[in-house]
């Protein structure tokens, strides 16, 4: 008899450990997908944070880009100016040298 119930225990000890262990694998298996979800939200949230400091610097690279064309629009709108002015100062000098009997 004795016997018997050392085995019943035993029995029940094995399934309780059993049993424990089964839980604690679960609890772990909860742990890491708690784990993996807040990962994969930090990573989502890095690449949103990415992405519109990438649409930014691209916005920014375009206005930059429009406005170094306006100065370079600008600019040769100056020197086509001064061109022009250049053409005429050299045929008043032309003029000049010709009524003055030089050249």
């Amino acid at each position: 008899m004795r016997q018997d119930y050392l085995r019943i225990v035993r029995e029940v000890g094995a399934q309780v450990r059993q049993e424990f262990q089964a839980e604690f694998v679960l609890k772990m298996i909860e742990a890491r997908e708690g784990i993996e979800a807040t990962i994969d939200a930090a990573i989502t949230g890095r690449k949103r944070a990415i992405e519109s400091q990438r649409r930014e610097l691209h916005q920014l690279l375009q206005q930059s880009k429009a406005e170094q064309q306006q100065r370079r629009a600008a600019a040769e709108k100056q020197l086509n100016g001064v061109r022009a002015l250049r053409a005429d100062a050299d045929k008043l000098r032309t003029r000049v040298d010709a009524a003055l009997g030089v050249g």
